[in-house]
C-alpha cells in the first residue's frame, strides 16, 4: 500500500511538473508574441511620426513663404494690369515668354507638351475698364515644391461701377534660390 501511495504521489508530482513546464512554455510564447507585436507597433508609430514631422515642416515652410509669394503675386498682377513688361519679368521664370502682338501682351509657356498662350494686357481694353483691387482667396503647397496662389481681381467700368471679377491662379517654384511664377491660368 505504501508503494501504491508513493507511486501515486510521484505520478502527481510528475504530472504537475509537466503541466507547469508546459504552462511556462505557453506563457513564454505569449510574452514573445506580445513583445513582437509591441515592436511592430513601435515601427508603425515611428513611421507615422516621421510622416507627421515632414508634414509639419511643409506647413512651416508654407507659412514662411506666404509673405514672399503674396508680394510676388501683387507684382505680377500690377505688371499684368498696367501692361508693365519689366514688372512681369521680375517675377516670372524663364519658362514663360512675354510677347507683344498688335498691342496685346501675351504670356506663353509650355505645359504638358502643349503651348499655352494667355493675353496679359490689352491696350485697347484699357478705356473700357480698369483694375481696382485684388484679394488672395487661396494659397498652399501643391506638389513637387510648387505653391499656388488663387487671386480674385476686381475691375470697374468707366462709371466706377464694379464689373464681373476675374480669377488668376499663379504657380510658384524655386529657381536658383528665387521664387518665380512658373505658370499661370485665368478664369472668369
Amino acid at each position: 500500500m505504501k508503494k501504491i501511495i508513493l507511486s501515486f504521489f510521484i505520478c502527481i508530482l510528475f504530472i504537475s511538473g509537466c503541466a507547469t513546464k508546459d504552462g511556462s512554455i505557453s506563457m513564454n510564447n505569449n510574452k514573445n508574441n506580445e513583445v513582437q507585436q509591441l515592436k511592430e507597433r513601435i515601427k508603425v508609430l515611428e513611421s507615422e511620426l516621421k510622416e507627421k514631422n515632414t508634414y509639419i515642416k511643409k506647413i512651416k515652410k508654407q507659412e514662411q513663404l506666404f509673405p514672399i509669394l503674396s508680394n510676388k503675386a501683387l507684382t505680377f498682377v500690377r505688371g499684368q494690369t498696367q501692361g508693365d513688361i519689366e514688372k512681369l519679368k521680375e517675377v516670372i521664370s524663364d519658362n514663360i515668354s512675354i510677347v507683344v502682338e498688335e498691342d496685346i501682351i501675351y504670356g506663353i509657356y509650355e505645359d504638358y507638351g502643349e503651348e499655352i498662350k494667355y493675353p496679359l494686357y490689352d491696350k485697347s481694353r484699357k478705356t473700357k475698364y480698369r483694375y481696382k483691387d485684388m484679394v488672395i482667396q487661396g494659397y498652399g503647397y501643391l506638389e513637387d515644391d510648387t505653391y499656388g496662389i488663387h487671386i480674385q481681381k476686381f475691375f470697374v467700368n468707366e462709371n466706377d461701377k464694379s464689373i464681373s471679377p476675374t480669377f488668376l491662379d499663379l504657380y510658384f517654384t524655386e529657381i536658383d534660390g528665387k521664387w518665380k511664377v512658373d505658370k499661370f491660368e485665368f478664369d472668369i
